[in-house]
């Protein structure tokens, strides 16, 4: 049969290849009354309806591929020798349907609850039993994986292992649930550990709000959130991008799980597995921690520093030194220098919206100081939101966005004019030859710049690119990217034609696009030729106060590809 090719963590293999990859797995049964799915060991075979729409079931009846995706995910993520990798955890699946991804956790030693329409409990619980029926056929191989771990020290003698039947025990309890998304849960009991959610983003026939309400009502501060989406065309709209605005707006962060994390087989171009959190509330001493804090301003060629925007003439090197998030960032630029040579309002605005959407902060924590502090501690990231995903920035300049990126878990190619790489590189340099120096906190009392320690293995590079010709083929095999981010990029018309022909070079159907840009008439004209080629969604205007340059507004604009 087809396999799938990986080199270096990623799916390789052209695009037609990949898709025949997944077909041989999900066409196989989707007009079968029973779906197979092996999950923790055991070989399950899930009841599914046809016809669901048609009978007054549903869509819900039969087991659809984001759904399979999801549970081979959890069954590589919670991987234990006795298949008990979830035990103690809490778990609420919305939208359950035949119950696969529940079923799948609760086969992992999972505390369960199914939870949909009350047409499907029955459903639910016949797949319940099922899966209970699949694991007491399997005793003698739950048994020998008890043992094996030590679960027959714990008892398990020569019969059933412990593990084996903590797992009979964790499937016997499952719950099955009515409940409408967003509506009464105190028969739920929230907030669980873990929210699941398979393919249950479908616009025309179930509204986003209710289930971002279900999901604020159901999470704690410790929730995770993983949700399987299979994309699919919507004129005019793109789900992906309401939900993560309405999520944002709820006080989520949002991250797509690397495709290389994913099951080797039950993965496709097509499906996406999200991790979501709830943002952390963390205290700093500089204030507000998701706001870019000027610390110094410095002169390098006299030592002097300048209050915010102080003002020079001519031509020089500075040195400017900010905080955000609990670390320190110290880049050189040139004022009145290049275009790009020095940190704008859109950048602070970029940083700051990354900040807030992808950071995952926490309080406290040792550590050394960054620029200005005197190393008493302070936030630290607790999680890399962006863990593991692509993302190339351009016209990247001093390179403050893309420090910000690889700080939170970015692999990241910066790029600008060939002018412009010195600047770019040497900052980028200094970022991460601090962070190897720090250890992954901020380095020392010097005020020196904070990085993410050796970036386990994450690029930041900077690479020559010129929107007025095609991307370079260096630049394409550096992807493909997830996002492409882009903070003051539309600065005059002539720059509107050159950098929407370079992102549609650079996109595929999966990359995100994510754009702060002052108020400006070039920047409606982008939008509206963009609105050919890319669902635009705007995520707001945001008053920045804190730029070299003074008070700006900044308009920030996601889009993703269509179809």
């Amino acid at each position: 049969g087809v396999s799938n090719r990986r080199q270096s963590g990623r799916w390789t293999g052209s695009r037609v290849e990949r898709m025949m990859a997944t077909l041989q797995w999900r066409q196989a049964h989707t007009h079968a009354d029973s779906y197979p799915l092996e999950v923790g060991g055991v070989d399950l075979r899930l009841r599914q309806l046809q016809q669901g729409e048609i009978t007054g079931l549903g869509t819900g009846a039969t087991v659809w591929p984001a759904a399979h995706v999801l549970a081979k995910y959890l069954d590589k993520r919670w991987a234990s020798a006795d298949h008990t990798g979830m035990a103690g955890i809490r778990v609420i699946d919305l939208g359950a349907g035949t119950g696969v991804g529940g079923l799948a956790a609760a086969a992992l030693a999972a505390d369960v609850v199914l939870t949909d329409q009350a047409q499907l409990d029955f459903l639910m619980k016949e797949n319940r039993d099922r899966l209970i029926a699949a694991l007491n056929g399997g005793a003698d191989a739950g048994a020998a994986a008890g043992a094996e771990a030590g679960g027959a020290a714990e008892g398990g003698g020569g019969g059933r292992g412990a593990a084996h039947e903590s797992r009979v025990k964790a499937v016997s309890e499952v719950q099955v649930a009515t409940y409408d998304w967003g509506g009464e849960d105190t028969h739920l009991a929230p907030p669980f550990d873990l929210i699941i959610v398979s393919d249950c983003i479908l616009p025309k026939l179930y509204p986003i709000e209710p289930l971002v309400d279900a999901l604020a009502a159901l999470a704690g501060p410790d929730t995770i959130v993983l949700m399987s989406y299979e994309h699919r065309t919507w004129p005019d709209f793109d789900p992906r991008v309401r939900f993560e605005s309405l999520a944002n707006q709820a006080g989520f962060t949002k991250r797509k799980i690397p495709v290389a994390d994913l099951d080797e087989t039950y993965r496709a171009d097509d499906i996406e597995v999200w991790e979501l959190r709830l943002r952390g509330e963390g205290v700093c001493e500089y204030g507000d921690p998701s706001k870019v804090v000027i610390v110094k301003d410095t002169d390098a060629a006299d030592g002097t520093a300048a209050e915010d925007g102080g003002e020079g003439g001519g031509s020089r090197n500075d040195q400017l030194q900010l905080r955000l998030g609990g670390r320190g960032y110290c880049l050189d630029r040139q004022v009145s220098g290049e275009v790009g040579a020095d940190i704008w309002a859109s950048a602070i605005a970029m940083a700051e919206y990354l900040e807030q959407n992808y950071g995952v902060r926490g309080v406290g924590g040792g550590g050394g100081g960054g620029a200005g502090s005197s190393g008493d501690g302070g936030n630290e990231h607790v999680s890399t939101a962006l863990d593991g995903l692509r993302v190339l920035e351009l016209g990247a300049g001093i390179g403050f966005v893309s420090q910000v990126l690889w700080d939170l878990g970015a692999d990241v190619v910066a790029t600008d004019k060939a002018n412009m790489l010195p600047l770019l590189q040497a900052n980028l340099q200094l970022h991460r030859d601090n962070g190897d120096a720090a250890g992954g906190a901020s380095a020392g009392g010097d005020g020196a710049s904070g990085g993410s320690g050796d970036g386990g293995g994450r690029g930041l590079v900077a690479v020559e690119f010129d929107w007025s010709n095609k991307p370079s083929s260096d630049l394409l095999d550096r992807g493909p990217y997830d996002m492409i981010v882009c903070a003051d990029c539309i600065y005059a018309q002539s720059s509107v034609e050159p950098l929407l022909q370079s992102l549609t070079a650079l996109c595929t159907e999966n990359t995100r696009v994510l754009l702060s840009n002052e108020l400006r008439t070039p920047l409606d004209t982008f939008l509206t030729a963009a609105a050919g080629t890319f669902a635009v969604e705007p995520l707001g205007i945001r008053e920045v106060d804190n730029a070299p340059a003074g008070a700006r507004s900044v308009s920030m604009v996601t889009a993703v590809p269509r179809g």
